[in-house]
């Protein structure tokens, strides 16, 4: 959906590439249009049983169109997985996503049990704010009667700046 990202986590290759160190090289979003002709003849290939995996190498939840995005692919009986690092899964967000019958997956790359922590290995300090969104699409997702329905996950990927955390992460 988009190349652009609004944290410099010291694992990604968009963070670590010498080649296109952060705010250098292509910036933008997919077009909407586009995106949703490409997804209605993907409709036409995979039928009902299709899955679209919205992540890679940018934050989805930075698309200015992500819900309109996500109601096209939902209103095509598509299936979608959202990968994102939560600062903008907002509430409503949470709650379309909640709602919608194509939602499969949403997965929060946290990468951290503390807020300090998440403020080293994301350089962020949206800790308190991300684990609130992910506390809200499991409630919404428990009040829509969807638990078995939407998987939620907390990533954590394994650092020498977060081992010592790896053990209480699991444990959330």
């Amino acid at each position: 959906l988009t190349d652009k990202c609004n944290m410099l986590c010291i694992m990604c290759s968009k963070t670590t590439r010498q080649e296109n160190p952060p705010g250098l090289g292509r910036r933008g979003y997919i077009d909407t249009g586009l995106l949703s002709h490409a997804l209605r003849d993907f409709r036409e290939l995979a039928g009902d049983r299709g899955l679209v995996a919205l992540h890679w190498v940018g934050e989805p939840t930075l698309h200015p169109d992500l819900p309109a995005i996500l109601r096209v692919i939902d209103g095509l009986g598509l299936g979608f997985a959202l990968v994102t690092n939560g600062i903008r899964f907002l509430p409503s967000l949470g709650d379309l996503a909640a709602r919608l019958r194509g939602t499969r997956l949403v997965s929060f790359s946290f990468n951290a049990a503390t807020a300090a922590t998440f403020r080293v290995v994301n350089n962020s300090m949206q800790y308190e704010r991300v684990y609130a969104h992910v506390e809200h699409l499991l409630e919404q997702r428990r009040r829509v009667g969807r638990t078995d329905e939407i998987g939620v996950a907390v990533t954590f990927v394994v650092l020498k700046e977060n081992l010592d955390e790896a053990v209480a992460f699991r444990d959330y």
